[in-house]
């Protein structure tokens, strides 16, 4: 059985040395160029161009497969009726070159966005109700010095109550403007740049919002301080009796002071006499401003914008206040964390609407159901790409084929003609052709391999 078996390998080899001299000597003797001609050197030169023709063939496709690997392509699809899904999907991919054209362009914002706004807690306190500024209202005003704070706190929560109203009508309106405007979407958008462009615009309506109370708190202002009106509350001016004759018309004489202080300054002058709240209870003076926030100045206006709520923080603080003003009611202090510091004027508070937080929320689903888009396109860069590589390879290959084909023969009497130009003078022996011809042929293979290796080099720098 061993012996069989060597047999039977010994057979194998053989045939396969058979095969690969009858496949050389085939090589040897192929002639693409055949012609009727029976001179050995005609018939030489002939099968030099076909290996010459093979040779170039063979260099020039594996440059042109490996060139047709390496290029990067720009690859176009589309997709029909894509789900919300495979959008997001393939902007994930290929965000910079995915289009996908909206069935509806103009949506308004209040398909798909809205917003919540929260507001600093004092606006919905008990400070603000109709019941504490009356509990904290003092009679007896008009004999109580004009900067004590129960001539001031009423009507410094009257002013907060106002202006909690008119923020509320403020955030309405931008409300009512956010959801009017409409979002200019001539394609599908990610989720991302959806949201930043709802915020820019909800930035945009807030922010107008602001400028809209600046201005007109600013102008209230103004006109106030120009016109100089008499406060109810004898902070300003006063009105006194100066005389009494029964005699004249009318019998009594009523004269107005601006209201002074014993720093010298007095409400005759426009920017006012800014200073802290006091208690005056007994022919003494308690000053607690450093922990009220309660500021006095000539118009009321001008004095609640410069206070705080940081007395309203704290409990020994407001059940001061509370004594002082003998109110039966017992608010709870101001308790919800804030991003505002407690002593911020309400001015600054005033800045910013007194928001605390926005929330937006934005319904992408609902967006992107709206925007309908029937079909999507994108591109993206690919290479070593097989069909296109057998396409590109197959298409160039009848074109070279025949230019070699022409080329091949051309090149190797060139060969021939440069090298008896050389050798014009020597002698003309079976040897020295033999010679020659093995020269030439050697010379020429080097230069193919040169050309071999430019040429991939050059297909590898282009790809």
């Amino acid at each position: 059985m061993e012996n069989f078996d060597n047999n039977q390998n010994i057979e194998v080899v053989q045939i396969k040395k058979s095969w690969s001299k009858y496949l050389i000597d085939y090589l040897k003797d192929f002639n693409f160029y055949k012609s009727n001609s029976n001179d050995i050197e005609t018939m030489y030169k002939e099968r030099l161009s076909t290996r010459l023709f093979i040779s170039l063939l063979f260099i020039i496709m594996i440059c042109i497969i490996i060139y047709s690997s390496i290029l990067l392509r720009t690859v176009n699809m589309t997709i029909r009726n894509p789900s919300e899904k495979k959008f997001k999907d393939i902007y994930d991919k290929y965000p910079n070159t995915l289009t996908c054209p909206c069935s509806y362009t103009s949506p308004q914002y209040s398909e798909f966005a809205n917003f919540q706004v929260i507001i600093h807690e004092v606006c919905n306190s008990v400070f603000i109700s109709q019941q504490w500024i009356n509990e904290i209202y003092n009679v007896n005003v008009s004999f109580i010095p004009s900067n004590d704070i129960r001539t001031v706190l009423s009507s410094f929560w009257q002013l907060v109550r106002s202006f909690c109203s008119i923020i509320n009508v403020s955030l309405d309106d931008a409300f009512s403007e956010f959801h009017s405007n409409n979002l200019l979407s001539l394609s599908a958008q990610s989720q991302q740049l959806l949201e930043t462009k709802i915020k820019a615009t909800l930035d945009f309506v807030i922010n107008s919002a602001i400028i809209n109370l600046k201005k007109n708190l600013a102008i209230t202002c103004e006109t106030i301080s120009i016109n100089e009106p008499i406060s109810s509350l004898a902070t300003n001016y006063f009105t006194y009796i100066s005389s009494i004759n029964v005699y004249t018309t009318p019998p009594i004489g009523i004269d107005i002071n601006a209201t002074s202080f014993a720093d010298g300054c007095s409400c005759e002058n426009l920017n006012g006499c800014l200073r802290s709240a006091i208690i005056f209870e007994s022919d003494e003076i308690f000053n607690f401003a450093n922990v009220s926030g309660i500021m006095f100045d000539c118009l009321p206006l001008d004095g609640a914008l410069a206070s705080s709520f940081e007395c309203f923080y704290e409990s020994w603080c407001l059940s001061l206040i509370m004594n002082v003003s003998k109110t039966n009611m017992r608010p709870e202090p101001l308790h919800i964390q804030s991003r505002f510091e407690h002593n911020t004027s309400l001015k600054k508070l005033l800045d910013e609407l007194m928001i605390e937080q926005i929330t937006m929320t934005v319904n992408f689903s609902s967006y992107y159901s709206i925007c309908n888009p029937k079909y999507c396109t994108y591109s993206y860069i690919h290479r070593f790409d097989i069909l296109f590589i057998i396409t590109f390879t197959a298409g160039a290959f009848g074109g070279i084929l025949t230019v070699l084909k022409f080329i091949a023969p051309f090149l190797i009497k060139l060969a021939y003609w440069i090298y008896s130009l050389k050798n014009r003078d020597g002698p003309r022996t079976d040897y020295n052709k033999n010679q020659s011809t093995n020269l030439i042929l050697s010379k020429f293979f080097h230069l193919c391999r040169k050309l071999l290796g430019f040429t991939c080099d050059l297909c590898l720098n282009v790809g």
